[in-house]
């Protein structure tokens, strides 16, 4: 590990004795591994002014093997597994390697903005410092404090909120219809009648499905047709609602503020530039493809249905995403 260094401000991996640690604190203990938080008296190597020199009482995270004495081979494949590069941020970084002089286990040693403060693994975000597993029991745990009414739509909600793979995906939440404010229709079709309203600060739009009042397979299909996820070009579903005078179901989605497509298309033709042009179309491509990945087809496809999310970080001049919606299975 020590050989591979590239830069003056690659990470030197140390062995350090057990009694270089002080005010040693745990802070979780798993089934694999104990993690704490501990002082390094002598502290780590940083190349300053020409040469290396000591950090002293630095701060660590200390994560300790259990019955790792004898293991080896599966010590140095998890120590490889971290990072030397102080520049590659959404890797955990490694300091050196230890061992406990009572237990004999092992333990690496760490930064201590890479563990999770709760549970003790790796961060599964460390730039923002998101812990899925932590996101995944927290809202097991909150099962029990909401609920439709229905069996069905609690289970399917349960469902699409334990698919989260990204600190910004979207969680999936039963709504009271009494938490919506400023509602005014803005479009009517044969099956759904469609609002704008405002939630928790944001613009959201609920789609009312006509003569929804009973759960159908043909209901649960229409909304898995949405996203959670950050990296989809598909238009994200936000929760579950329900109009408590019609009875009828509510999608409430993500508000596509850009409109559709065809509000943009001069703009596109007269001041988008081929590459600019091209990342419109690779985000519908990518919003079909994700549709035919879910064994779905898309019933309606046309500009009027390719919606114009924009973000605050356009990603092409003036622009934001596109999202395709109106897909069925």
């Amino acid at each position: 590990m020590q050989l591979k260094i590239e830069s003056h401000n690659d990470i030197i991996v140390e062995w350090i004795p057990y009694n270089q640690f002080s005010i040693i604190e745990e802070i979780s203990n798993g089934d694999f591994a104990r993690v704490y938080l501990a002082k390094w008296k002598n502290g780590l190597l940083e190349y300053k002014e020409g040469k290396y020199k000591r950090n002293p009482s630095k701060e660590v995270t200390l994560k300790c093997l259990n019955n790792s004495q004898n293991v080896i081979d599966n010590l140095l494949n998890k120590v490889k597994s971290y990072s030397i590069k102080i520049n590659e941020g959404n890797i955990a970084k490694i300091y050196g390697i230890s061992q406990n002089p009572d237990t004999k286990d092992y333990v690496i040693v760490l930064p201590t903005d890479c563990n999770c403060k709760k549970c003790g693994e790796i961060y599964t975000n460390i730039l923002v410092k998101w812990c899925k597993p932590c996101q995944i029991n927290n809202l097991k745990q909150d099962f029990v404090n909401w609920t439709s009414g229905n069996e069905a739509i609690d289970n399917f909600i349960q469902k699409m909120q334990l698919k989260i793979e990204r600190y910004n995906d979207m969680v999936v939440k039963w709504i009271p219809y009494n938490q919506f404010n400023i509602i005014q229709e803005i479009g009517k079709g044969g099956f759904a009648t469609v609002y704008l309203a405002t939630w928790n600060y944001r613009k959201v739009a609920l789609k009312c499905l006509h003569n929804s009042q009973n759960i159908t397979n043909e209901f649960l299909n229409e909304i898995s047709a949405y996203s959670i996820h950050s990296v989809d070009c598909i238009l994200k579903i936000c929760g579950i609602s329900q109009n408590p005078d019609t009875k009828d179901y509510i999608i409430v989605l993500e508000y596509a503020n850009g409109g559709s497509l065809n509000n943009h298309n001069n703009d596109i033709i007269r001041d988008y530039n081929w590459r600019e042009k091209l990342y419109v179309l690779s985000d519908i491509i990518k919003g079909l493809k994700k549709i035919h990945e879910n064994k779905a087809v898309h019933r309606d496809f046309h500009t009027g249905n390719v919606l114009v999310l924009f973000i605050d970080c356009a990603r092409y001049n003036g622009s934001g995403n596109t999202a395709s919606k109106g897909f069925v299975r």
